[in-house]
């Protein structure tokens, strides 16, 4: 099973750490050997034309939550399929740097119960305002958080397609939900991989300290897919 590995990045404000994680997942998503390709996606305003470098995907633009979120992603869409890299996968995952994924755990998870067009690890129901989102119009919504989307070939392909019907005012991940449900609805609501397979690393943080070890046992433990490294 191969995947494409999207991780949306834009360079480290203050004490963001992007720029440390980059460094170690490129390093720890490379273990995956052929099965993972990599692409850390980010805007620059001084890019003339599309470019890959170190690992990065490197378009023209501004950095921003929102349109910049969805552009960006449709961008790297753009990307995979013009450049036949889409042709030789079986998913897209859609993540950021703030996670990090097994991939050998997300294989047998699919194996199990393969995601036919979209889904993911981490499925939430909009419930609140902000991001977009004025008006309680679109409550009860589920989507698939950002850290954590997986698509199919197909569903690439049709939303690239359609890219113009995508709502880039509202966040990305509550967008891709509404461009699902509004015409993929076959596809609508997300499909989960499993239970268990998302943690946060905050439920490890004791007196402001990660405790290494908790995590390890547990990461030993249980077969958890995506770790989000936030401490929000």
């Amino acid at each position: 099973m191969r995947f494409i590995n999207l991780v949306l990045f834009s360079d480290s404000i203050g004490d963001d750490c992007y720029d440390e994680m980059k460094i170690l997942t490129s390093q720890y998503y490379k273990t995956f050997g052929d099965n993972v390709k990599t692409f850390y996606v980010k805007y620059d305003v001084n890019a003339e034309n599309v470019k890959m470098e170190n690992d990065f995907l490197i378009f023209k633009g501004t950095e921003t939550l929102i349109p910049g979120l969805t552009n960006k992603t449709i961008d790297a869409f753009g990307y995979i399929i013009d450049s036949k890299i889409l042709e030789s996968s079986d998913y897209v995952v859609r993540t950021n740097i703030s996670t990090i994924i097994n991939f050998d755990n997300l294989k047998k998870e699919l194996e199990a119960n393969p995601i036919a067009y979209y889904g993911g690890g981490n499925i939430m129901e909009l419930n609140w305002l902000g991001g977009g989102i004025n008006d309680s119009s679109y409550f009860g919504t589920k989507f698939v958080q950002g850290t954590s989307i997986i698509l199919s070939k197909k569903a690439v392909e049709f939303m690239y397609e359609n890219r113009d019907k995508f709502q880039t005012n509202i966040i990305d991940d509550v967008s891709m939900a509404i461009f699902v449900k509004d015409h993929m609805p076959f596809s609508y609501p997300p499909q989960s991989i499993g239970a268990d397979t998302f943690i946060q690393v905050p439920r490890f943080i004791v007196d402001g300290k990660i405790d290494i070890q908790k995590l390890r046992d547990i990461a030993r433990r249980r077969s958890y897919v995506f770790y989000r490294n936030n401490c929000i």
